[in-house]
């Protein structure tokens, strides 16, 4: 059981880059012309 620990202890570091994924998805779709779906939102 300790093995699974160490592993949870190990997955963290996995969470910040996701979050700076979405941090590049939303300045690269408003870098993207303005289309009709786009607009709307």
């Amino acid at each position: 059981m300790t093995g699974t620990h160490v592993d949870l202890s190990h997955r963290p570091p996995t969470h910040p880059p996701l979050y700076e994924a979405e941090a590049v998805t939303i300045p690269a779709v408003r870098a993207e012309p303005a289309r009709p779906g786009l607009d709307s939102i």
